[in-house]
């Protein structure tokens, strides 16, 4: 898994590019745009970041499937 708050770091309060992130985390650079690009669409989240709300509930808003419900409910 994506560390989605560093990327988030890295990218808005550092100015680093996808590939600077990709670079600097060891991840690829189409995982990190694909990230900030859903991150920048989603109606849900925005900086800052609650430092409460975790990696797993950042992925879930951005990455769960359109009309699948969670098994937590």
């Amino acid at each position: 898994m994506l560390d989605y708050k560093r990327i988030l770091g890295l990218r808005y309060a550092s100015n680093l590019s996808g590939r600077e992130i990709a670079k600097s985390c060891g991840y690829s650079k189409s995982a990190v745009n694909e990230f900030l690009k859903r991150f920048r669409e989603c109606g849900s989240l925005s900086l800052p970041i609650d430092p409460e709300v975790t990696n797993e509930a950042i992925e879930e808003l951005l990455y769960r499937k359109r009309g699948v419900q969670s098994n937590d409910t």
